[in-house]
């Protein structure tokens, strides 16, 4: 069996396999410090802008639908400034059910200033904090905290590499202890700079973002099990575009994972890439054969760093 894909969906494939090594690295490096993080009147218009109609409604679906949060359990939440009222509403629902929450802040700010002041030599040192609280929660929400991608420029890769890998262990930690995940963003959070690299108003792309989250996840859950099972049966992926790319990977016997936007307690069982769910959801994918690819992938347009290239 041969099944066509279009570029799009082949996309969706290759980002949510990177989304999970992302998160498994964010939560790896999430501080438990705040710094200082002063919002600008261009800032408090954007998260104007950016919030969902609701947030109350939001919180509380996150906490009791989306992660199933449960009486007694840990659970950390993340995210940034912008979205304190989310984050102060998640915090609040995650207590009502009797669990302990935990909420810690991130920025571009932070990030950079990270890079710009501690010494270089830090950048491989063990993560020993991060390693004891890696073993305490059940849960981790995490609103996504980036505004730009050019945050990184004039970093350099290596030192990013570096804590990367000093934080490998504390990812490990996390999917051996089957934590469940929920990452509100997904690549698509509604900035002013994702909105112009999407082509379109950052008033559009926050509409188009908010409904997509607060979808039917039930529905998203029975459509997402039905393309598993259509493509668990197939042998390989051809992926083809008028810009001309054609590439082809084989696909029999791997594992199948469906981002749907509920952590069910099948999902549970299963552990690993099962418990983490990223918002907007709607995501079927595997890890394709390794060495099988053949083709080739023509990028029409890309970004590094957030500069386009």
């Amino acid at each position: 069996m041969s099944t066509k894909m279009s570029p799009k969906f082949y996309l969706l494939l290759v980002s949510i396999i990177a989304t999970v090594a992302l998160v498994s690295c964010q939560q790896a490096q999430t501080p438990t410090n705040t710094a200082e993080n002063k919002t600008t009147p261009a800032q408090t218009e954007m998260v104007k802008k950016a919030a969902p109609t609701d947030m109350d409604a939001l919180a509380q679906r996150l906490v009791n639908q989306v992660a199933g949060v449960k009486e007694g359990e840990i659970v950390f939440v993340s995210g940034g400034v912008r979205d304190a009222e989310l984050l102060e509403n998640i915090t609040t629902d995650v207590r009502k059910v009797g669990a302990f929450p935990l909420l810690t802040l991130n920025s571009d700010r932070m990030f950079k200033k990270y890079y710009e002041e501690v010494p270089e030599k830090y950048d491989s040192q063990t993560p020993e904090l991060d390693l004891k609280l890696a073993t305490l929660p059940a849960v981790t929400i995490n609103v996504d905290s980036n505004e730009s991608d050019e945050v990184a420029t004039g970093i350099s890769p290596a030192r990013i590499a570096a804590v990367g890998k000093a934080g490998e262990g504390v990812a490990d930690l996390y999917l051996k202890r089957n934590v469940r995940s929920v990452g509100v963003g997904n690549g698509l959070y509604p900035t002013a700079y994702r909105a112009k690299q999407f082509g379109m108003s950052q008033d559009d792309l926050a509409k188009t973002f908010w409904e997509a989250v607060n979808a039917d996840y039930t529905a998203v859950q029975t459509t997402g099990e039905k393309v598993k099972t259509d493509l668990s049966a197939g042998k390989e992926v051809r992926i083809t575009n008028p810009n001309g790319t054609d590439l082809t990977v084989k696909i029999e016997g791997r594992s199948f994972f469906v981002s749907d936007g509920i952590i069910s307690a099948d999902d549970i069982k299963k552990g690993g890439p099962a418990v983490s769910v990223y918002l907007p959801a709607g995501e079927v994918y595997c890890a394709p054969v390794p060495g099988t690819a053949t083709g080739k992938v023509v990028e029409t347009l890309t970004y590094f760093r957030g500069k386009e290239s």
